[in-house]
């Protein structure tokens, strides 16, 4: 038989004197129906939106083999974090953003939190990025004896910083950027 775990009351939350006129366990007023605040929506001002979610030109957006299937082999595009801080600074200006990171867990995952400055008050969007399975530059990746990956063949400090980009790339488009 399983046994119940006791639990210590701290002696000032017993009340040490029960009004006669009111029944034990019942509260001394009747409870208040309150309804549940509603969440405060922050919107884009339509100008800045429409700026943030402008498309990139094809200088500023790059191309990675994303798979091999079928003797095909797969592109998709992407743009560096760089592009995204830049399309920041335009629309509202060096001072008029910033980010935060947290990393989270073991596996390498970052939340990158950006917010926007506007109408006096701050906006801001959160995602989480994954580490990248960067290969090593220094041996290539073919699991050498250099000090950069310890043979690994994975550049872990790319893979790291590869995290903070893509969750700065992920927070960006939840303010529209790259969101196409």
């Amino acid at each position: 038989m399983a046994k119940k775990a006791s639990r210590t009351v701290p002696q000032e939350a017993i009340p040490q004197e029960v009004p006669q006129d009111q029944p034990v366990g019942q509260p001394a007023e009747p409870i208040k129906q309150v309804e549940a605040s509603k969440p405060v929506v922050k919107k884009l001002p339509d100008s800045i939106r429409k700026q943030l979610s402008e498309p990139f030109s094809s200088k500023e957006v790059q191309w990675r083999q994303a798979g091999y299937s079928n003797g095909r082999v797969y592109f998709i595009p992407y743009i560096d974090a760089r592009t995204v801080m830049e399309r920041l600074d335009d629309v509202v200006g060096v001072a008029g953003w910033q980010d935060m990171y947290c990393p989270i867990g073991v596996e390498g995952h970052v939340m990158c939190t950006l917010q926007v400055y506007l109408g006096g008050e701050w906006i801001e969007k959160a995602d989480v990025g994954n580490p990248s399975d960067d290969r090593c530059r220094s041996c290539q990746g073919n699991g050498g004896n250099c000090g950069a990956c310890k043979g690994t063949g994975i550049d872990r400090s790319n893979s790291v910083k590869g995290a903070f980009s893509d969750s700065l790339k992920r927070a960006a488009v939840r303010l529209g950027i790259g969101r196409y």
